[in-house]
């Protein structure tokens, strides 16, 4: 049986709060039609919530397993993680990073590509001009597997 939910997924930039920023790029790339800025050398305040709730296990970025922490007080399975941009160099000119996340839970795995440019930690250019990708809307379905799979993409 389908089980059909929702994960919703925010960055946050620990020195200043700020989301980051996204821009669309139309076909010029293979992973998606939208970019997300990031800056190098920063560490990034990861918020995940799902409807229904899951249980999440961990969370994994291009390799890079990183711990989730249940927010107890809220009771509603909401979880923060800290995400660090540091040994991710800047991304060339012209050029895209395909970001590779897993998020597991008890029960699936979402597997996903997120189509991302690195910027110099300095550049306050670049990396500003854009939309402010506050949240990431994943509608989702997990099937008899347990392969969480996205049908459909929202920024917000």
């Amino acid at each position: 049986m389908v089980k059909l939910i929702k994960i919703y997924f925010s960055f946050f930039a620990e020195n200043d709060n700020k989301h980051p920023i996204f821009k669309s790029d139309g076909s010029r790339f293979k992973s998606s039609d939208k970019t997300i800025k990031f800056k190098s050398d920063h560490n990034y305040t990861i918020f995940i919530k799902s409807l229904p709730i899951l249980d999440f296990k961990f969370l994994n970025i291009d390799g890079t397993v990183i711990d989730l922490n249940l927010i107890k007080s809220t009771n509603l399975g909401e979880y923060t993680a800290t995400w660090s941009t540091k040994d991710i160099p800047i991304t060339k000119n012209k050029t895209r990073k395909d970001l590779i996340i897993i998020l597991s839970s008890t029960e699936g795995d979402l597997n996903y590509t997120l189509q991302t440019k690195f910027y110099d930690k300095d550049d306050n250019h670049h990396s500003l001009l854009g939309t402010e990708l506050k949240t990431i809307v994943w509608e989702c379905f997990i099937n008899d597997s347990n392969e969480i799979t996205v049908y459909r993409e929202n920024f917000t």
